[in-house]
């Protein structure tokens, strides 16, 4: 039987704390990028002036990754420019690898899977076979009750 690990390969606090010479250092090409209280507090539209900073900046490929419907994460690709994967079925494979094949990357360990929730972003990113980076949630407040409990969880295994 095969144990998949649900520890992350690191932790950051935000996203804008992950630099470009880290991810060089850990040879990652490209990123898989969570939304929702990751980039932007769960509901929201408007992305902080840090995080455009940082996505500009970064110098890799970025491919937005989200459970979320077509319309949200598409907004949010077009305003910024990058591909993306919806209704991911995160932690399932299948999303990781459409990510994997819209970054050009064959090689899933050269990717930085980047979400703040360990059952979905970091769970499947470690199944999927990629570096794994968790970042605290812009707003644990906004979070549906289903990631509430998920949450809960998490408690007991970090």
């Amino acid at each position: 039987m095969n144990h998949v690990k649900i520890t992350v390969n690191d932790y950051f606090e935000k996203v804008g704390d992950i630099t470009c010479e880290y991810l060089e250092a850990h040879n990652i090409m490209g990123i898989a990028l969570d939304i929702d209280n990751t980039i932007v507090t769960d509901g929201e539209t408007e992305i902080s002036q840090s995080v455009l900073g940082w996505l500009k900046n970064i110098g890799l490929p970025v491919c937005l990754l989200s459970n979320g419907k077509e319309r949200r994460v598409k907004m949010f690709a077009d305003t910024l420019g990058l591909s993306y994967v919806y209704r991911a079925n995160k932690p399932f494979k299948r999303g990781y690898a459409k990510a994997a094949k819209l970054l050009g990357i064959e090689d899933l360990t050269k990717i930085a899977v980047i979400g703040d929730q360990l059952f979905s972003d970091i769970l499947g990113g470690n199944m999927a076979g990629c570096y794994t980076i968790k970042v605290e949630p812009i707003d644990k407040t906004a979070d549906p009750l289903a990631v509430k409990v998920k949450r809960w969880f998490e408690r007991f295994v970090t």
